[in-house]
């Protein structure tokens, strides 16, 4: 038995939606004896995951390394890593009708869950069945990630900014530094080094997502190569786990990019060591394409037109660490400064920085102050980075 440091709501809640091939067919773990009850709280019965999934048990066991105990994140970790193997996919969209018994012949609404983005809140809805198949036949992208070592960082920032020069709309990378954990998904000659991954995505059907990511694929030999299909959800929901896990500790530094020339680049990798933080990043991330071509004035965000922008996001654990950690992201930001422009995406302004909301609102500012006048005189949304309402 594994204990579980988890309610009985939050148990079903995480294997039901990461593990529903845990147990064949999917439902209540405590119905089928997966997870049971006593007075000393609730257990993860690995006799019955391993009579149901002998590779998700084996692989669990793996992943404890003698604990007798894990919670929340462990086990969301676990199931978010594994979950592609662990749950039993259907290999067509033929025998995804045949598993839930739809109806080919009727144009019938039908009521499905679908899952928030960048959340696990679910909804119900009603859909055509005509239109549900399409959706399904779009379902899979190609994404993932491709981990270089960070020697290589300047030559594949360039292949990266001159890659985006012309990218159709479907592409998208976040160029990633971040220092490689201890987990079996990673050789073990990488934990704990810096690397640069390109987390990439196409938001086409697989075979062209297969031919649109090849060229971030073929730049040699990679640490690893994680790119494979699966759903919009799914890549949405990557980072979850992690960005909610109780006692963590987040700063942030971010600026627009007048452009990434070299200069730019070498500021940029120059600063990445020691990448302060237990599980810091640095990414940069493309603008342009389809939102850029929007204007200025038709949402209340105006920098949608940037080439790229750069993210220095620090997390840490240790309350001794804070200085530190802190001091470090500040001293990177002020050498990327130079090749900024002041426009900065509101979400990702520090707590310490009031004082750069205005120009992250830029030229909409003044009008979005009198629709906050109108709208919520009272500053009723505040608890964030906001706009004082105009009276």
């Amino acid at each position: 038995m594994l204990r579980l440091d988890l309610g009985r709501r939050a148990t079903v809640e995480l294997i039901g939606y990461y593990g529903g091939g845990l147990i064949d067919p999917p439902s209540d773990p405590f119905a089928r004896k997966l997870v049971v009850r006593d007075e000393d709280g609730f257990f993860l019965n690995l006799d019955t995951l391993a009579a149901a999934n002998s590779w998700a048990a084996d692989k669990l066991k793996k992943h404890l390394e003698g604990q007798s105990a894990i919670g929340w994140d462990g086990l969301s970790a676990f199931l978010e890593q594994n979950h592609a193997r662990i749950r039993r996919q259907p290999s067509s969209l033929e025998e995804l009708f045949n598993d839930v018994g739809y109806d080919r012949d009727s144009d019938r609404w039908l009521t499905v869950e679908v899952t928030g983005v960048m959340s696990t809140m679910r909804r119900h809805v009603s859909v055509q069945r005509s239109r549900l198949v399409e959706a399904l036949r779009q379902y899979n992208e190609r994404d993932g990630q491709v981990i270089y070592p960070l020697e290589r960082a300047d030559e594949l920032l360039g292949f990266y900014r001159d890659f985006f020069e012309d990218a159709p709309d479907t592409v998208m990378c976040f160029p990633f530094f971040y220092r490689v954990p201890p987990l079996d998904l990673f050789p073990a000659a990488s934990h704990g080094q810096i690397v640069l991954a390109f987390v990439v995505a196409c938001f086409a059907p697989v075979d062209e997502g297969e031919r649109a990511l090849a060229p971030f694929r073929g730049l040699g030999d990679p640490i690893l190569d994680a790119v494979f299909p699966q759903s919009y959800v799914a890549l949405q929901q990557a980072f979850d786990a992690g960005m909610s896990e109780s006692g963590n500790r987040w700063y942030s530094r971010a600026h627009k990019l007048r452009d990434l020339g070299d200069d730019c680049i070498d500021t940029i990798v120059e600063s990445i060591d020691p990448l302060r933080g237990d599980f810091t990043s640095v990414y940069l991330t493309p603008g342009g394409g389809v939102a850029g071509r929007r204007p200025v004035d038709e949402t209340a965000y105006p920098h949608r037109g940037a080439a790229h922008q750069l993210h220095i996001f620090p997390g840490w654990t240790d309350p001794e660490a804070d200085e530190g950690v802190m001091a470090w992201t500040r001293e990177f930001s002020e050498r990327v400064e130079p090749f900024a422009h002041p426009g900065v995406y509101v979400n990702m302004l520090a707590e310490d920085e009031e004082h750069r909301v205005r120009a992250s609102y830029g030229p909409n500012y003044d009008r979005l102050a009198q629709l906050m006048a109108e709208w919520d005189p009272d500053g009723v949304f505040r608890s964030t980075h906001n706009i004082p309402p105009r009276r």
